[in-house]
């Protein structure tokens, strides 16, 4: 089926550029173009769309007014901002109800690509309340505490850059949103920002704050769901192993960004349980007694109790957020490389290495991730695995010594 896409701007002359500039699409798109808020939504209110893309700075109801509404009525809808304007009520405006932002001027291609990919990342997921669960997500939950420590570090004279380094490191979700953020073409960033360091000190300890401070951003995990899915073992585990598939990608490639790449997608690989946690915990919880009546497994009975695996979840939600392609493969296919299709992505076996053999001995047979020793054949890797070992009992003392 055609996608339908919905572009809003109350500069007609931008809306027949757009018309002109994306003619070649019509075949993939239907496209539909309003001059106001208003007008968007009594066309979404006649018929369904998979995306909107709105200028942000309009009379009377901004873009920004408009995607909250959109994502309050529809949140399955992937939702985008196209504008010139970047300043920093633009950003802090934005950060609830966009999923990216693309500045003008905007060329075909990068248009075209961002909307496809979005809307992509999507289609994974079949049932329509889990759709609108993940694509009105606006982060994921964060460790209790994490935003005191915050608070009291934002209300210091002169607070630490890398303190608040230090606190974001230690939690997923103030991790992807503070990437997603920096990404973004609010910043005017030219290479893809993966490390924490560089996102905190391109954003800024005050930009941050406010980031924080925000109504609806950030919700912390409760006491109850924190010790019901031991999620700081879940943490811990994540943190750990982008720390062994960073030092596993830096064996395999100088490339920078390739490494970076693979270290982050290890620390987001299991976030989507996070997610399931926090709005699906009756049937989540249930899971492991799941496994042992049925005999399946863990990612088989997500897929039958909830639609999709925590993987696919989280690789749909970085997908909407403008992640990498290769950082969306490693988390979506950490378990089943064979599955993805792509061979000799650095990142994805970085990731999968790291999660197999860090939790050999963790877990007992029974619950352990199978090492797909065929893909790690098929790319020439199978060769080092006790190599391999030795990097994760080393990582893991250090992270222990530190």
């Amino acid at each position: 089926m055609k996608r339908k896409i919905l572009f809003v701007d109350d500069e007609p002359n931008i809306l027949e550029g757009l018309r002109r500039m994306l003619r070649g699409m019509r075949k993939e798109w239907t496209m539909s173009f309003a001059e106001n808020g208003a007008e968007a939504l009594e066309l979404l209110a006649c018929e369904p769309f998979d995306a909107v893309v709105s200028d942000m700075r309009m009379p009377g109801m901004d873009g920004a007014e408009l995607l909250l509404k959109v994502r309050q009525r529809y949140p399955e809808i992937v939702r985008l901002i196209l504008s010139g304007q970047s300043n920093e009520e633009t950003i802090l405006k934005s950060v609830v109800p966009v999923h990216q932002y693309l500045a003008k001027p905007c060329n075909s291609e990068l248009l075209r690509d961002t909307l496809s990919r979005a809307c992509t990342s999507l289609d994974i997921i079949h049932k329509p309340e889990l759709k609108r669960m993940v694509a009105g997500a606006v982060s994921f939950p964060l460790m209790p505490g994490l935003l005191d420590e915050l608070a009291a570090l934002f209300s210091e004279p002169e607070p630490s850059a890398s303190h608040a380094v230090d606190i974001v490191s230690r939690d997923i979700g103030m991790t992807v949103k503070l990437l997603q953020l920096v990404n973004s073409a609010f910043f005017g960033v030219f290479s893809h920002i993966s490390g924490v360091k560089q996102a905190v000190e391109l954003l800024g300890i005050e930009t941050i704050g406010k980031v924080v401070s925000i109504p609806d951003v950030f919700h912390p995990f409760d006491d109850g769901l924190m010790k019901k899915f031991d999620l700081d073992g879940i943490t811990g585990h994540c943190l750990n192993t982008g720390r062994i598939a960073g030092r596993i990608a830096a064996a395999m490639t100088e490339e920078r960004q390739v490494v970076d790449n693979a270290r982050i997608a290890g620390v987001l690989h299991d976030a989507g349980k996070m997610l399931f946690a926090a709005e699906c915990t009756d049937l989540y919880e249930r899971i492991p007694a799941m496994m042992e009546d049925e005999e399946m497994s863990f990612l088989g009975i997500e897929r039958k109790t909830l639609g999709a695996t925590h993987a696919e979840i989280g690789a749909c939600l970085l997908g909407l957020w403008g992640f990498p392609d290769d950082v969306m493969i490693a988390v979506a296919y950490h378990h089943n490389p064979s599955d993805s299709g792509v061979d000799g992505l650095v990142p994805l076996a970085a990731v999968h290495i790291a999660e197999v053999l860090g939790n050999e001995d963790r877990l007992d047979a029974n619950r352990r991730v199978q090492l797909d020793e065929e893909y790690l054949g098929s790319i020439g890797m199978s060769t080092n695995l006790s190599g391999w070992r030795t990097l994760c009992k080393e990582t893991e003392r250090e992270s222990v010594s530190v």
